[in-house]
């Protein structure tokens, strides 16, 4: 019952920090689909109702590039509107599907957050904390149009299995993530260094049960391939159609200067949230770094697992990127600093949950301006 009551809890402030926005924007309708979707929504959309397809470039975009680059669906992971399709068949409209997709994977979170967290009483500390998981970096696009909840559902699993010590689970798991987001390959790799950390003294008789969250990785991306080849002729699709959008390996210092720069004007506007929130994102993995390695904090599973993943999927964007998009959308996956959080006192916890409603509430204003896409 303490379970539900903070889950309970955390929807329903989700919902109000949400509705604030709406109202100040003078909606006339609430939670509706056309709120909740944004530029990468229509590619899950497309794929939902028509495949996966890789073309060549036509059009403003064949005028925009100066190379032959192929546009279409491909560029984009196939489980998350897989799922829409099949809902379809019960809710008739694609967009609400989505949306309620992401909702349910929402309340799963919340759950397994509850679980990871050790949450078992309804007292402050634990209405805190799930309160920071619903205002977290970026937690509009839990309710968004796009998998990253179904993504950040399949990574708490694998951490929960992880504790169980269900290892062939953690596979599973691994291989979901990948085929749910762009980047859902690096969970398997994340958790493999987690458990090469763990198991380094006896690494020798530990050596397959460390790669097996990688296998799991390594074995969706082979059947990404094979999907990507019946549905459009390349194995390759997905890099094909990325391609127009210039990732490429970057220095991740230039990415650091992009975050200041903007932030040293004289007259700083709204969008400058965005750039403080990057901000705060580094100086909080820096203090978690500080603390996990001064008072031994890798020494607690959740915390080497959870470091771990934070370090692969805060360092990714970093180094391979187009743009600030690649970081406050990745920014939203890092809900498992929350786990560092709630080793704190209760004092800094509020601090904490005061500094994320700071944020949220402009995030939220941004995404439903259409400035967040």
């Amino acid at each position: 019952m303490h379970h539900l009551a903070l889950i309970l809890t955390g929807l329903g402030f989700s919902h109000l920090m949400l509705l604030i926005s709406m109202l100040l924007l003078n909606y006339n309708e609430f939670f509706v689909s056309d709120h909740f979707f944004r530029w990468d929504s229509g590619n899950y959309l497309l794929i939902a109702e028509k495949g996966l397809f890789a073309d060549y470039c036509n059009g403003v975009f064949s005028e925009m590039l100066r190379e032959p680059f192929r546009c279409g669906s491909a560029g984009w992971s196939p489980a998350y509107p897989y799922l829409i399709r099949w809902l379809t068949y019960i809710v008739k409209d694609a967009a609400l599907a989505g949306m309620i997709l992401s909702k349910f994977f929402f309340i799963l979170n919340l759950y397994f957050f509850t679980i990871l967290a050790r949450l078992d009483e309804f007292k402050i500390k634990g209405i805190l904390l799930v309160l920071c998981f619903t205002v977290f970096f970026g937690s509009i696009y839990y309710h968004a149009i796009f998998p990253i909840s179904q993504f950040i559902f399949f990574a708490l699993g694998s951490f929960y299995a992880m504790r169980e010590n269900k290892i062939h689970l953690v596979a599973l798991l691994s291989f979901a993530a990948c085929l749910t987001y762009s980047t859902g390959f690096l969970l398997g790799a994340a958790l493999s260094l987690a458990l090469f950390i763990q198991h380094f003294n006896n690494l020798r008789d530990k050596l397959f049960r460390v790669i097996i969250p990688a296998i799991g990785s390594i074995a969706a991306l082979l059947s990404h391939f094979v999907i990507l080849h019946f549905q459009t002729g390349h194995w390759n699709a997905f890099f094909l159609v990325q391609k127009r959008y210039g990732h490429k390996l970057s220095n991740p210092l230039d990415k650091v200067v992009q975050i200041f720069e903007p932030l040293m004007e004289s007259s700083l506007g709204l969008t400058s949230v965005i750039n403080l929130q990057s901000l705060l994102v580094l100086m909080g993995f820096g203090l978690i770094s500080f603390h996990f390695f001064k008072r031994k904090l890798y020494k607690d599973p959740l915390l080497i697992i959870s470091y771990c993943y934070l370090s692969v999927y805060l360092l990714f964007p970093y180094l391979i990127g187009s743009d600030q998009l690649s970081l406050y959308r990745a920014e939203s996956l890092l809900i498992p600093m929350l786990f560092f959080v709630s080793r704190l006192q209760l004092r800094w916890i509020i601090f904490v949950f005061i500094l994320l409603t700071i944020i949220n509430l402009p995030m939220n204003h941004l995404f439903f301006k259409e400035i967040l896409v």
